[in-house]
């Protein structure tokens, strides 16, 4: 009962220091160093929600019945890109719809052409 105690006025010290100003760096440094942590970590978290992601010129390709070979094609660019957003895995017969930069829409729109897959934005 007495370590109960001890750490109350401990605590009750420690704010009413807080509360009057009296607190320094030495006499408080995990609360500072948290505080200061607490707002640099809030002002990146600030500054990546008002960046904003352009997308002009992209273009949203959908495929008619991927072939097998078309299909294996995307695939293998799924797995090896960043670039391009695939909306729907792409699977023989099926179509699947691609979030295209415009610097890749040609090149991807002739390899699609390629492999027999024809294309609508």
């Amino acid at each position: 009962m007495e370590a109960v105690v001890s750490t109350q006025s401990t605590w009750k010290q420690w704010y009413q220091r807080r509360v009057h100003g009296e607190c320094s760096d030495i006499s408080c440094p995990r609360s500072v160093s948290t505080m200061k942590l607490f707002l640099a970590t809030l002002t990146v978290l600030a500054a990546q929600a008002m960046a904003k992601t352009s997308y002009d010129g992209y273009q949203v390709l959908r495929t008619s019945a991927l072939t097998p070979e078309a299909s294996a094609m995307l695939r293998e660019l799924q797995l090896t890109t960043n670039s391009i957003d695939f909306w729907r895995e792409p699977a023989t017969g099926m179509s699947t719809d691609i979030n295209t930069p415009p610097e890749l829409l040609a090149g991807l729109k002739e390899m699609l052409a390629s492999e027999g897959g024809e294309v609508s934005t």
